[in-house]
């Protein structure tokens, strides 16, 4: 919102008082409404066709079984002692492992994160926060060493408590990504 903005609507308060803040609300929201790819598809077709399948464009997925690409068959990892599970029921994915108490606890998967050469799952931890799972899905053919679970940090233990571990502020999409 730019500075003369601002100010026409500090004296609209001023002068009218709280009709003046419900009507400017009202205005504000009515500006910025997400109109979606569909809005912008049909002034620019070409930025369009280029985006469109893009890693840009698969970046952020919800969950489907379309979108997953990961092993969720019951897979298994194992990390310094932490086994994380992988399951499917139906077209919901689910990963138990280790919570911010270092405890095991299922979470269901909200969204996938990125497409190739890996794939990780966004976990929801509660008021809107999704965090980034650590352990992450190789996307590159196995004669190229992937199809498989690997952790980021595959030669240090990252225990519950630590900064680094996926519950922690470094892995916070709200904040780290969006």
């Amino acid at each position: 919102m730019g500075a003369t903005r601002r100010r026409l609507i500090l004296v609209a308060l001023v002068v009218f008082g709280p009709s003046a803040a419900t009507a400017t609300a009202t205005a504000a929201k009515a500006e910025s409404s997400y109109v979606g790819n569909a809005g912008c598809a049909g002034c620019h077709e070409q930025a369009t066709t280029d985006w469109t399948d893009s890693h840009h464009d698969l970046a952020m997925q919800e969950a489907t079984p379309e979108t997953v690409l990961g092993d969720f068959n019951n897979a298994t990892f194992d990390y310094f002692g932490v086994t994380t599970t992988f399951s499917q029921k139906g077209d919901a994915f689910f990963v138990e492992t280790d919570n911010a108490a270092g405890e095991l606890e299922i979470y269901p998967v909200e969204y996938v994160f990125g497409v190739e050469p890996l794939q990780q799952y966004l976990l929801p931890l509660g008021n809107g926060r999704l965090q980034a799972l650590s352990v992450a899905w190789d996307t590159r053919a196995q004669s190229e060493g992937g199809q498989r679970w690997y952790h980021l940090y595959p030669d240090e233990h990252i225990a519950a408590g630590d900064p680094l571990h996926w519950t922690g502020g470094f892995f916070n999409w709200n904040t780290s990504c969006a």
